[in-house]
């Protein structure tokens, strides 16, 4: 009997691959499932690195991690924010906080060492140029005895000048033109206040029109309103001890703060009205006036809130 041909068949094993995912376990190659005790839950979900799923998961995750970073970072601006936010301004009380508003005033006596005042020229003539050089020659005349009576050339300024018609009005022919006014008037800084008198009388001897008011000014207040201002505050301390005594409160600490001058008036702070000088008819009062500059006082009120308990 002839020997029987016998064909052998091998049997093709699944080839294992190592599963980054499946830690111990084995994916097989041909499915990609994970097999095995050791595979978790993570990898079953996810399946094997460049599946589908697997991308789809760690976009997932890159995605949400950035939502919440962003979110912390908004977080800590907010917080900063609110923090830098209580103490954007120096002296505001707290909303809610129980809180009572003081005001005192001081006062400091200054005896002025620097006048003020203003001179005057008017020049009419039949024309504009004409009525101008008017003018302009008598206030030249003006300027030069000024700095001879030794006032110095900063602190003469011009403040005002105008030019404009004049009209003379008749009932047959109505308003005529009768010619031209020049108008220029000066202010004047006396710092020799012994020469105030001098300054004055110069107005009928070189032909001004007009003076003004006399004022009375110190050149340096800081000093005075740190004396009025000290004043201030212990008039402040005396009305603190009261209002502590008299309602039966604790008072702890300033929370608003501000002060100012009585009145809000500009500078000159100081001003004395000379008597009899509100306006000085230069025509004949060469002769000198008498002028008292006398005592001004500075003022100065403080306005605080305390927090009270």
């Amino acid at each position: 009997m002839p020997p029987s041909s016998t064909k052998k068949t091998r049997t093709k094993r699944p080839t294992p691959v190592s599963s980054g995912s499946c830690g111990t376990a084995s994916c097989c190659a041909k499915s990609g499932s994970c097999t095995g005790s050791g595979c978790s839950s993570f990898s079953k979900l996810c399946g094997a690195p460049g599946s589908f799923m697997y991308e789809f998961v760690t976009r997932i995750t890159i995605t949400l991690l950035f939502v919440l970073l962003v979110y912390t970072l908004f977080f800590l601006g907010s917080t900063i924010r609110n923090s830098l936010k209580s103490y954007d301004s120096i002296g505001q009380e707290v909303l809610g906080q129980r809180t009572i508003s003081l005001e005192a005033m001081g006062t400091a006596e200054v005896l002025p060492n620097i006048a003020e005042t203003t001179m005057g020229i008017q020049s009419e003539a039949p024309t504009v140029a004409q009525a101008q050089e008017k003018n302009t020659r008598i206030t030249n005349v003006l300027l030069r005895s000024l700095m001879e009576k030794g006032i110095a050339k900063d602190d003469i300024q011009t403040e005002q000048y105008t030019v404009y018609p004049v009209y003379d009005y008749t009932r047959e022919e109505g308003r005529v033109l009768r010619g031209y006014e020049a108008r220029q008037r000066v202010r004047i800084k006396i710092r020799d206040l012994d020469n105030t008198k001098h300054i004055l009388a110069l107005a009928g001897q070189v032909g001004v029109t007009s003076v003004g008011e006399i004022s009375f000014t110190v050149d340096d207040t800081a000093v005075y309103l740190e004396e009025a201002r000290t004043a201030a505050l212990k008039n402040m301390v005396k009305k603190v001890k009261h209002i502590e005594e008299s309602l039966g409160v604790k008072v702890q600490k300033v929370t608003d703060y501000e002060e100012f001058e009585y009145g809000n008036y500009p500078n000159p702070i100081f001003r004395t009205k000379a008597a009899g000088m509100e306006e000085f008819d230069a025509i004949g009062g060469s002769f000198p006036p008498t002028v008292e500059p006398g005592m001004s006082e500075v003022r100065l009120t403080v306005r605080a809130t305390f927090s009270i308990q």
